[in-house]
């Protein structure tokens, strides 16, 4: 091969042409390759090695690639790994995060928040659990830590704070400046994370039992905010938790809350 001339090596059958020049020093390789490997003989693949460093990517980096044809918003999609990460209940969390943001869309002339603000609720809702990774008991403090602690790419500092503290509100405590994450916040933020957590302890406790009894809801405003779901099954553990927490509700907008139960099984 060293000492043939290009037209020899263009007569060589199945030789691609583009290869010409390369033959050579390509045959040298493979040659010491065996004989460092100990072999006399090679199975040809037909595949470049351009495919298997596509195939290596994508073997390494299914998960990420999967999440985003399924998740196409950088900042949700990043929400939604660290909850898988952190082995958070998924039915659940995204159960909470709807009826959330119905009680969000149905409360718009109570708290005046936006879309932005929204988008936050939904992030604090999926990753309001993932602290029982670290253990069940104080879990929502524990969610405060993972979250802050984590790589969210696409939000700010000031988000990942805001979500983290809306996300260890869900339970237990409301807002007090004596806690640090919280006492840090400006005071757009604090009224944000109280307007936030509010929802969300409500829609937590409407999925008490995680079987997604409460189906959806409507909100009557009033003097009284009347908060009717709609259910299928017995929905009483359900009611009792969300009523449990909703203090931080009436606090912040000054107003008591009445739950009624639709039974969609009744209706039918």
């Amino acid at each position: 091969l060293r000492q043939s001339t290009i037209k020899a090596r263009l007569a060589i059958p199945g030789l691609d042409p583009k290869r010409v020049d390369t033959l050579f020093p390509a045959t040298v390789v493979l040659r010491r390759l065996m004989e460092l490997s100990g072999r006399d003989e090679l199975i040809l693949c037909d595949k470049a090695i351009r495919e298997g460093i596509i195939y290596d990517f994508i073997q390494r980096h299914r998960e990420r690639l999967k999440a985003e044809a399924e998740i196409p918003d950088l900042r949700r999609r990043n929400v939604m790994a660290l909850a898988r990460r952190c082995h958070a209940p998924e039915a659940h969390s995204l159960h909470v995060a709807s009826l959330a943001l119905r009680l969000f869309d149905q409360t718009t002339r109570l708290h005046r928040l936006g879309p932005t603000e929204r988008n936050w609720l939904e992030y604090a809702a999926i990753l309001h659990d993932v602290g029982y990774l670290i253990n069940e008991r104080q879990h929502h403090k524990h969610a405060y830590y993972l979250i802050t602690n984590s790589d969210l790419g696409g939000l700010s500092g000031e988000e990942i704070q805001l979500v983290a503290n809306v996300a260890r509100y869900h339970r237990r405590a409301i807002p007090q400046l004596k806690h640090e994450g919280f006492g840090a916040l400006s005071p757009k933020y604090k009224r944000i994370v109280r307007i936030l957590s509010a929802l969300l302890r409500i829609a937590d406790g409407l999925d008490r039992t995680h079987f997604s009894v409460v189906r959806t809801l409507d909100v009557k405003l009033g003097a009284t905010v009347t908060i009717t779901v709609h259910v299928t099954g017995d929905a009483e553990l359900e009611t009792w938790a969300a009523a449990g927490r909703a203090d931080l509700f009436e606090r912040v907008f000054r107003r008591r809350i009445k739950f009624t139960v639709i039974s969609q099984e009744e209706v039918a």
